[in-house]
């Protein structure tokens, strides 16, 4: 089974970062986070407080969707690589809201 990495999206440097689990199908499918049902949502909730995809930046804690789409059976190499991910993001642009 080939791994397909979906690394963040949206704006860099914004002062708002979201933070997810891992990606799911949709998101692998597409390439980037928050695309699948649960982004909808978040999409839904954004647009009404007047922001837009672009207008913030999104990550996982996994980059890699987990074994039968649970997160807990994340490789825990998977998560220590997104975990610094994260961590290097948020201290070189600093989000206000995380």
């Amino acid at each position: 089974m080939t791994r397909i990495r979906v690394g963040p999206a949206g704006k860099v440097g914004a002062p708002l970062l979201i933070i997810g689990e891992s990606p799911g199908e949709t998101e692998v499918e597409e390439g980037k986070p928050f695309v699948g049902h649960s982004g909808r949502k978040l999409m839904e909730v954004l647009n009404a407080n007047g922001l837009q995809y672009d207008d913030v930046y999104m990550m996982n804690l996994s980059m890699y969707r987990p074994p039968k789409n649970k997160f807990e059976a994340s490789l825990p190499s998977d998560i220590a690589e997104g975990v610094e991910a994260i961590e290097n993001y948020i201290i070189e642009h600093r989000p206000y809201c995380i």
